[in-house]
């Protein structure tokens, strides 16, 4: 319980401090490690290591051991990411960047990401 709350509040905090006009300004251009997947009910599932995104300029290779390799062609609009994935494009929300950290709204659901 003591780590849901300190969970809840390291991403608040990290929201009270971005600015969504820093965010659109700061490339996300990188290999970023996939460290955590917090859940719509706020459940945080710790990612092992050696699952990441390597974000580029028009895709977005994600790299899942269980899962497999999956690459999306995307576009930035400010602080949305419109990803491709078959027929579907969907919106994935930066909530949170900085130079060592990226906080992604996923349908799956908030990726937890560093450098």
């Amino acid at each position: 319980m003591f780590k849901k709350i300190l969970l809840i509040k390291y991403i608040f905090f990290s929201l009270v401090i971005s600015s969504p006009l820093s965010a659109k300004n700061i490339s996300i251009e990188y290999k970023w490690k996939l460290v955590e997947i917090v859940e719509s009910d706020d459940k945080a599932i710790t990612i092992p290591a050696g699952n990441y995104l390597d974000i580029d300029e028009n895709s977005i290779l994600e790299v899942m051991k269980t899962f497999g390799n999956r690459n999306y062609p995307y576009h930035r609009e400010e602080n949305s990411l419109f990803v491709t994935s078959g027929s579907q494009t969907i919106k994935w929300e930066i909530i949170f960047v900085d130079n060592n950290n990226l906080h992604l709204v996923t349908p799956i659901g908030t990726y937890i990401l560093v450098r």
